[in-house]
């Protein structure tokens, strides 16, 4: 299982880094796999809202709209975080991802 967490306020739509993980963050959602690039996938709207996407369980919180009638949130994206169920946490990177080791060296310190 996977939980992504996408960034929210200011500069959640950019690559540059965010704030201390998980503050500056909310859970969108739990993927029932294993894979990055597979949660990645089924939380990226293509065809359909990905939270119609089998294999998503929806957590829902602040970071949820209604638009013209229907409910839903952005896609998974640079600067989001997705956490493996042992613990390890990986920043969405604008190729690929970035291992999180620990906050302080994600903030730059």
């Amino acid at each position: 299982m996977i939980s992504v967490w996408h960034k929210t306020g200011p500069g959640r739509f950019c690559a540059d880094r965010a704030p201390n993980f998980p503050d500056g963050y909310e859970l969108v959602a739990s993927v029932h796999s294993n894979n990055l690039d597979t949660a990645y996938w089924l939380t990226n709207t293509s065809e359909r809202g990905w939270w119609e996407n089998d294999g998503v369980t929806v957590h829902d919180g602040p970071a949820w709209i209604e638009h013209e009638g229907v409910k839903g949130t952005r896609s998974t994206s640079v600067g989001d975080v997705l956490a493996l169920d042992d613990g390890k946490l990986f920043e969405c990177a604008p190729v690929g991802w970035t291992e999180i080791e620990n906050n302080t060296e994600r903030m730059g310190a």
